[in-house]
C-alpha cells in the first residue's frame, strides 16, 4: 500500500512528481554524477537551479570526485543525505538509505569508484522509466550482496574467496526474472587478483550459488572496464581461470556502454561472453517487447 504524503519535499507542487522520480533513483544509485542526473531528469523539468534548491534544503549532497588522480579535472556528483531519505520517505512511503556524514569522508577513488557504479543502476532506472525494460530490482550496497565461496581442489590447500560484488540488476524477461551482478574496474586491481574472483565465481555457480542465495537462474556476472585493453586483459584472467573453457556466465563490458546517454546499448549486443571472440557480442538485458510496451 501506498503511504499518503506528509512531507512535500521542500518541492512546489508543480515539482512534486519530478522530485519523487530524481531523489528516488539518487536513492537506488546511491552516488551520481550531475551530468548523468541531469540527462535522466532534465527532459521532466530538473535543473540546476532546482538541484541546488535541494541542497539547500539538506536533501542531498554535492561534491567533487577527481576521475583521475594524476590530473587536476573534477566531476560534480550528487548523494541523497539521510535527511533526504526521511523526506522521501515521508512523502512517496518508499524506504531508501540517506549517505551519512561518515560515508562522505571516504577517499576520492573509493569515491569515484561508487559514482561509476551509480551510473550503471541510474542507466537501468532511465531505461524501466522510458518503458523499455521490465525493472523488478536494483541494488548498489556491495556490504548486501557479499558472498564467500569455499573451493577445494585436489592437491590444494581449501580456499575461501569473498565475492563482493558492486552491484545487482534484476528485470523480468519473457522466461521469467534475469539478473546481472555488476563488477566495475578502473584498471586499478591487478588481473591475477581478479582471475581469482572469477574462480570464486565460477565455483559459485557450480555450487548453485545464484539459485541458492538469489532465486534466480539466469543471472551473469558482468565486469565492466575502461578500455578494450583491459577488457582483453581481464577476459584472458578468467578464461584461464576457468581452463580455457566457454561461458555465457562471465560477460565483459565497456563502461561507456552503461551510462544514462548510452542505456538502450544495454538492450543491444553489448558484452562479451567468456571465451567469445573478441567481435563476439550478446544482449545483457531483455527489452520489453514492442507490443507490451505501446
Amino acid at each position: 500500500m501506498r503511504l499518503v504524503a506528509t512531507v512535500p519535499l521542500n518541492t512546489p507542487p508543480e515539482l512534486r512528481a519530478l522530485a519523487e522520480d530524481v531523489l528516488g533513483a539518487v536513492a537506488r544509485a546511491r552516488f551520481v554524477s550531475v551530468g548523468s542526473l541531469m540527462a535522466y531528469g532534465g527532459p521532466d523539468g530538473l535543473t540546476l537551479e532546482v538541484l541546488d534548491a535541494w541542497c539547500r534544503a539538506g536533501l542531498v549532497h554535492r561534491g567533487r570526485v577527481q576521475p583521475d588522480p594524476l590530473r587536476p579535472e573534477e566531476i560534480e556528483y550528487v548523494a541523497l543525505t539521510t535527511v533526504g531519505a526521511r523526506a522521501l520517505h515521508s512523502a512517496t512511503g518508499r524506504s531508501g538509505e540517506g549517505t551519512t556524514a561518515a560515508r562522505l569522508k571516504r577517499s576520492s577513488q573509493k569515491r569515484m569508484h561508487d559514482v561509476l557504479v551509480g551510473e550503471v543502476a541510474l542507466a537501468v532506472l532511465a531505461l524501466a522509466k522510458d518503458g523499455r525494460i521490465e525493472l523488478v530490482g536494483v541494488e548498489t550496497d556491495d556490504r548486501k550482496l557479499a558472498r564467500a565461496v569455499h573451493i577445494a581442489e585436489p592437491g590444494h590447500e581449501p580456499e575461501r574467496i569473498v565475492l563482493q560484488p558492486d552491484g545487482l540488476v534484476v528485470t523480468k524477461g519473457p522466461m521469467g526474472h534475469e539478473a546481472l551482478l555488476v563488477e566495475v574496474d578502473r584498471s586499478t586491481t591487478a588481473p591475477k587478483r581478479m582471475q581469482l574472483r572469477y574462480r570464486g565465481y565460477l565455483a559459485w555457480q557450480k555450487a548453485r550459488g545464484p539459485v541458492n542465495d538469489f532465486g534466480i537462474g539466469a543471472l551473469r556476472v558482468l565486469t565492466l572496464v575502461p578500455s578494450e585493453v583491459r577488457l582483453e586483459k581481464l577476459h584472458a584472467a578468467a578464461l584461464e581461470a576457468n581452463r580455457g573453457q566457454r561461458s555465457g556466465f562471465l560477460t565483459f563490458g565497456l563502461l561507456d556502454d552503461v551510462t544514462v546517454c548510452t542505456a538502450e546499448r544495454l538492450l543491444e549486443l553489448v558484452a562479451r561472453p567468456l571465451g567469445g571472440e573478441p567481435g563476439q557480442r550478446v544482449r545483457l538485458i531483455s527489452p520489453v517487447a514492442r507490443s507490451a510496451a505501446a
